[in-house]
């Protein structure tokens, strides 16, 4: 080399290694302007051009370098990472072992094989790289959590901790390697743990975009969605186009029921995807949060279209016709869904639901049985009753809402000829069924007594063999405390003629609960019925002076069925008062919404679960003046309330 080449070699490097990369390009460039064949300049400006992104003429450079002088093993080196960045991963690790067969023993170069037989696929023979590399240099971090990645990859997230703790205590601030150990501990259900790892990486690296991404996903496992919608803006101002870092955005909205955030969200990726089945299904999701169910119908249509095996878009193609009142129709799309994934709970679930709306009951019972296995459902250890004769004690359980145990106990009579029963029940029915027929004995609490077999109380009549003709025979099945009713004959005594009970709004942690309930503001014209007294039985409620207030009185639903005993009618959305009605055998007018729940059926103004039901449907979902309308109408007629004229069936429940 010429001397005067040295001084302007060793400054250009200098200004490489400090990031400064136009300057050392501009010095490299001047070598090469004095002596076009300087090896060390071409090969360092194929690195600088390489770290640029731009492997051609990298590859050009350092393989000019070479043939000046082929036995440099870091020319060689330094080829094989241009050809990884080239996707030619097969003759990067031919140049890599030509570096390490003129440097042996060399643990770089053993992982950069590795690297490139991962690139390959070849997972074995990149892990005995990896380790070879860690033989020789037992503090080479690098190596250790590129083992670390390979073995999270092929499902040993364990062995792949215990490596990255041991590249942790050579490099405690190693934010790579707590990044890595995050992600393993992720694959090992840890999140909390993981969570922190994520941490600590972005105190020591706060623009650590990867490590800011894997946080933002371990908030979504640990449904910590706010928080994960926060970490997910945060990551996408490091890498503001990373689909997966717009879609996890998207997924925390969703969760979090911010259809519109989610649409936008969406909307951008779908600029960048057009036509992708995932981001066209998750803005369909993102409408139906909105309540823009037309549209959410079309796109999960759009999306079965491009993508017939999508299971979860049939699903909800299923759940979006429900929602506008098409329930025929959805039995098409869900039996698409379960024959995909037979397997999936809430798909077979909704099947059954369908089925059962669409008074197929037959049909319907098998699929509803699994909805005892989706996410948050209560399932027992026990042995399931098949409803066989048995000398054994059967626990049944309550498993949903109050107003699902008061529907379905009726059946606990007829299984208590069949077993020893003990029922479960929540403590707001415990008195109240006490005056059921049947069980042996009744519970509220922890610990339960020794049972020998299980059932869910929703299950009975499909174990039972129940046809639908025979649901209402035991009719009624609760009774009121006669004292309590006298007391509230005496508390009303002084409301002018007819007297309606009111309810509406349901529960609104259900999830359809703002389809079924009313605004209050949307009652003015039935306040307004003329002869009739009405009484709210709405808990946690201000009705103002319009009507009498009951729920100062209102303990359980023990005082809530002696009050209905003094009642002319009660009117109420789907909530547990209007089962409550219907197992005393009390008129009751049922507000239902256009889409209804399954044990409502179609287009019925009956039902065959109480005889002393009328329903009152909304012509079109969201729209409740109409019905509003049609039951002040009613009221103002005259004759008996309930449909069937009567107090329903006799005690006891008829076998079928």
């Amino acid at each position: 080399m010429s001397g005067n080449l040295q001084p302007i070699l060793q400054q250009a490097t200098a200004l490489h290694q400090a990031g400064r990369l136009a300057e050392a390009q501009s010095l490299y460039r001047q070598i090469l302007a004095s002596n076009p064949n300087h090896p060390d300049a071409l090969h360092l400006l194929g690195v600088l051009a390489h770290q640029t992104g731009q492997p051609v003429p990298a590859e050009t450079l350092i393989r000019r370098a070479l043939t000046l002088q082929p036995q440099a093993a870091a020319y060689h080196n330094s080829l094989g990472h241009v050809l990884r960045a080239l996707n030619r991963p097969a003759d990067a690790e031919a140049a890599y072992r030509t570096a390490l067969r003129l440097q042996p023993n060399t643990p770089d170069f053993h992982h950069h094989i590795g690297l490139a037989q991962k690139d390959q696929g070849r997972t074995a023979d990149a892990e005995t790289a990896f380790r070879h590399a860690i033989r020789l240099r037992r503090d080479f971090v690098p190596a250790r959590i590129d083992l670390a990645n390979l073995l999270i990859e092929t499902g040993r997230a364990q062995e792949a901790e215990a490596c990255l703790r041991a590249a942790l205590r050579t490099a405690p601030d190693n934010s790579i390697a707590l990044n890595a150990l995050g992600l393993a501990l992720t694959a090992l259900d840890k999140h909390h743990d993981a969570l922190a790892e994520f941490d600590k990486a972005l105190r020591l690296a706060p623009n650590y975009a990867n490590a800011a991404a894997n946080r933002a996903a371990c908030l979504a496992s640990l449904e910590h969605f706010e928080a994960a919608a926060d970490a997910y803006q945060f990551a996408l101002t490091l890498m503001p186009e990373a689909p997966d870092l717009q879609m996890g955005l998207a997924r925390a909205y969703l969760q979090l029921e911010r259809g519109e955030a989610a649409e936008q969200v969406l909307r951008r990726l779908l600029a960048q995807q057009p036509d992708d089945p995932l981001v066209l299904h998750k803005l369909g999701r993102a409408l139906a949060f909105q309540r823009r169910t037309q549209e959410a119908l079309a796109l999960f249509q759009q999306v079965c279209h491009l993508d017939r095996n999508n299971a979860e878009s049939w699903h909800d193609m299923g759940m979006a016709l429900r929602d506008l009142a098409r329930w025929p129709e959805s039995l098409e799309p869900y039996t698409k869904a379960v024959q995909l994934n037979p397997d999936n709970a809430e798909m077979n679930a909704s099947l059954g639901y369908a089925l059962l709306a669409n008074g197929d009951f037959a049909a319907g019972w098998p699929h509803f049985e699994w909805r005892v296995k989706r996410p948050g459902n209560a399932r027992l250890a026990e042995p399931r009753w098949d409803g066989a004769a048995t000398e054994k004690t059967v626990l049944v359980y309550a498993e949903q809402g109050t107003g699902d145990t008061i529907q379905f106990c009726r059946f606990v009579t007829l299984a208590a000829q069949r077993a020893r029963i003990v029922l479960a029940c929540p403590p707001p029915l415990k008195r109240l069924l006490r005056t059921l027929s049947g069980p042996a004995q009744l519970v509220d609490a922890e610990p339960l007594p020794p049972y020998d077999l299980q059932c869910p109380v929703m299950s009975l009549p499909a174990v039972l063999g129940i046809s639908p003709d025979h649901f209402s025979d035991a009719v009624p099945y609760l009774r009121a405390a006669p004292a309590k009713v006298a007391a509230w004959r005496d508390r009303l005594a002084d409301l002018p003629g007819r007297r309606a009970g009111l309810v509406w709004a349901g529960n609104p942690k259900f999830p359809a609960d703002r389809r079924r309930s009313i605004e209050f503001a949307v009652l003015a014209p039935l306040l307004a019925t003329p002869n009739i007294s009405f009484v709210s039985l709405q808990v946690g409620a201000s009705p103002g002076d319009k009507m009498f207030d009951a729920a100062p009185w209102l303990e359980d639903f023990s005082d809530t069925a002696a009050l209905i005993e003094v009642l002319d009618v009660v009117i109420s959305v789907d909530t547990a008062v209007a089962h409550l009605a219907g197992a005393l055998a009390r008129p009751v007018w049922l507000l239902n919404r256009a889409d209804t729940d399954w044990r409502w059926l179609l287009e019925r103004a009956d039902s065959p679960w109480y005889p002393t039901m009328r329903q009152f449907r909304q012509p079109t979902p969201g729209d409740w003046p109409p019905v509003v309308a049609a039951v002040s109408t009613e009221l103002m007629g005259s004759g008996d309330l309930s449909p069937a004229g009567s107090r329903g069936g006799a005690p006891g429940l008829l076998l079928p």
